[in-house]
């Protein structure tokens, strides 16, 4: 009972010291054996893909890994007679389960597999890893037997390299069958797994040049050892295996350098791979990341890219946008040149991709450059940010020194849709009409969905809209600043960005115009009056415009030219509301506007001598006469008295309104008397309120106008 009690007494008290007498126990002569047991099974490759139906060590294999050394070529001779015995070594700090072996058949009835059990070896426990990685075994007598994945990848990258060096020996007889599976075991998993064990090792540059030696002899495509592992690693893929794929599959960086100072062809590799339909090398090395590779094969193989497809380094481009591979980018656009068209630049500012679109614009100087993305459309990076309405991106660029005043020209209705909007009215019709996703025509050329029509869609959107219709429409075209652009596309933030921060003047001008002749040339304010947009007309109005701009005018009415400011505008139109706005932010109530007729004839009118095109209106004119607008122009002769103006138009009620303001019924200047135009244009009404406020007869005029 004593003996017992002191037995119980001598057990160990933790797991930890469990391993540690575990370890202790192990013969001398068998701890190198157990220690690259203890590796092969801690960092064993389990991710590849020859690894999905078999998750651990076959007993064999494992076996055969122990026998295979680091520092020379694998010998038959050191096999295991029995391979059991190797879990004597380690007793409990490993475990051997059986399962059905669906993987690698141990037998062959007549070319059939024959699926047997098989004995699969693994660590008995996590701890038992987490026991050999810890700073308290690397701190014991024990410690040779404390491994870290910094130490066990060379290890293991440089016996896979051994196992296959083996076969470089014409003696060693290889069949070409499946059966090499049971006759080398370890053949498939150091073929194949090689790489990603130097892989783990090339920051450890000291640890790796008599292992990178090694792999240059194994991918010596005249050795023997090369026919094998390529043999082997192609019966897993449809595709050939080469040397400079299998580095860049596994980012083998040195190694392919290595390869290419050692004589490889990437041509030779890269037509291989073309002729089985497996793409280029350089789009291998993008997907990868490898740049040093990307730059190497471009060095190399720029002339045949070139020549094959002209377009083939913009796909390139494509592919390191799409894959995020922002340090790649800069080379290619480096080696692309002028002839680069940097659609992958547009891409990326659409999805948002900031960090890519920023890297190519920075790589490619592209920030104030023209980026074309057809044949009629091209812009700055800021605008295509402003187009997209990329508000993140938009900031960085004007961070980046974007210039804003640069005019760009893009086809709106490819974005957002034509400037159209009666919003409420409009969703109100759609829904009883059930038109939401019905095409309405608005001429014979056009026809389009609600959702193409609508400037603002999102509205449109949250009720279902299907943005997958066809439309067939007019495009409207934009040319000018991007301030504009991003107040004409209704992205108020970024147009609030741009504005409040002075990138760009409000006062710029920018040209709209359709496939159908439609065009509009002028400040936002000129077009937002066109377009009786009240609430845009006072954001405008918030920002400071300048009111003494004068623009061209279109009068549909006639093929006269009319040259005004955006007062003289709205009292065209009858804005009554806007001219309000106008006059109440300090608008000159007494500019001139000038209509020419032709070269013979130019007019200079003042806004109380201006009609509106709707009708005879007058409450712009008495608004304008309320706050201060002069009736009389003695001292500016080459403006037509407003009194004049409105008797050639024959409008009765406007005379009436100026002569209640002290207009000069005598006025006998450059453009005739009041009385001689209502008189030579047989107007009765006019002649008796003229004569009733004082007019007298005069026979001749000095200057008829005929308007």
């Amino acid at each position: 009972m004593n003996e017992l009690h002191r037995t119980l007494q001598s057990l160990p008290k933790t797991l930890e010291l469990t391993y540690e007498r575990i370890l202790a126990q192990i013969d001398e002569k068998d701890c190198d054996s157990a220690r690259a047991l203890l590796q092969w099974l801690a960092y064993r490759n389990s991710s590849h893909k020859i690894f999905d139906l078999t998750p651990s060590w076959t007993l064999p294999q494992i076996a055969e890994a122990i026998a295979t050394k680091s520092d020379k070529s694998f010998d038959l001779g050191d096999r295991f007679a029995h391979p059991r015995e190797l879990l004597d070594i380690a007793s409990s700090l490993v475990s051997i389960d059986e399962a059905l072996n669906s993987h690698v058949p141990s037998i062959f009835v007549e070319g059939v597999p024959l699926l047997l059990n098989v004995e699969t070896v693994r660590l008995a426990h996590a701890s038992v890893l987490d026991y050999l990685e810890s700073s308290r075994l690397r701190d014991t007598k024990l410690s040779m037997f404390h491994i870290s994945a910094k130490k066990a990848h060379p290890f293991l990258a440089q016996s896979c390299l051994r196992y296959l060096l083996f076969f470089d020996d014409k003696s060693i007889a290889f069949e070409e069958d499946s059966s090499w599976k049971t006759t080398y075991p370890l053949l498939e998993y150091a073929a194949n797994c090689w790489g990603f064990h130097l892989a783990q090792t090339q920051t450890h540059e000291e640890s790796s040049q008599e292992i990178y030696a090694l792999a240059l002899k194994v991918l010596d495509i005249k050795r023997r050892c090369y026919k094998t592992w390529r043999l082997v690693v192609g019966s897993r893929y449809s595709r050939p295996v080469a040397p400079l794929a299998f580095a860049l599959t596994n980012n083998l960086t040195f190694l392919f350098g290595a390869l290419i100072d050692s004589g490889h062809d990437p041509g030779e590799e890269e037509d291989t791979l073309l002729q089985a339909e497996n793409g280029y090398l350089i789009e291998l090395a993008i997907w990868h990341n490898e740049k040093l590779a990307v730059n190497t094969l471009l060095d190399i193989r720029e002339k045949v890219y070139l020549l094959n497809r002209k377009d083939k380094l913009q796909e390139f481009l494509d592919l390191a946008v799409k894959n995020g591979r922002t340090e790649i980018i800069p080379i290619l656009i480096a080696h692309g040149g002028p002839a680069m068209r940097f659609l992958p630049v547009i891409e990326a500012i659409r999805g948002a991709r900031d960090i890519e679109a920023r890297t190519m614009i920075r790589s490619g100087a592209l920030l104030n450059k023209y980026i074309r993305s057809t044949d009629e459309e091209e812009a700055t990076p800021l605008a295509y940010a402003v187009l997209f309405h990329q508000m993140p991106l938009v900031i960085s660029l004007l961070e980046d020194g974007a210039d804003t005043a640069l005019k760009i020209e893009a086809a709106l209705l490819r974005f957002r849709g034509p400037v159209r909007r009666q919003d409420i009215e409009a969703r109100t019709m759609m829904r009883s009409g059930a038109l939401l996703d019905k095409y309405i025509r608005s001429t014979d050329e056009e026809e389009a969905a609600p959702l193409a029509y609508e400037l603002f869609p999102l509205s449109l959107l949250n009720d279902g809209a299907d943005t997958a219709l066809k439309v067939k429409a007019a495009l409207l075209w934009f040319r000018g600043p991007v301030l504009q652009l991003a107040f004409l596309l209704g992205f108020q933030d970024i147009f609030h960005v741009l504005s409040s921060n002075g990138h760009g003047s409000i006062d710029a001008t920018f040209e709209t115009f359709t496939d159908y002749g439609e065009t509009f040339v002028g400040t936002l304010l000129f077009h937002q009056i066109s377009h009786a947009n009240l609430v845009k007309v006072i954001v405008l109005l918030g920002k400071g415009p300048d009111l003494e701009i004068e623009h061209e005018m279109t009068d549909k009415g006639s093929e006269d030219q009319v040259v005004g400011t955006a007062l003289h505008s709205a009292i065209f139109q009858d804005k009554i509301h806007v001219v309000k706005l106008l006059v109440f932010n300090g608008a000159n109530l007494n500019a001139a506007c000038i209509i020419n007729r032709g070269q013979a004839q130019r007019i200079a009118f003042a806004p109380t001598g201006l009609w509106p095109l709707a009708g005879e209106k007058t409450r712009i004119l008495e608004l304008l006469l309320e706050n201060g607008a002069q009736t009389n122009f003695v001292h500016e002769p080459e403006i037509m008295p407003p009194l004049v103006s409105h008797i050639s138009r024959l409008r009765v009620q406007p005379v009436q309104t100026l002569l209640d303001h002290d207009a000069d019924v005598h006025y006998d200047g450059r453009y005739g008397t009041p009385l001689y135009h209502a008189a030579h244009l047989f107007d009765k009404r006019l002649e008796k309120i003229l004569r009733e406020a004082g007019a007298e007869d005069v026979a001749t005029v000095s200057y008829w106008v005929g308007l």
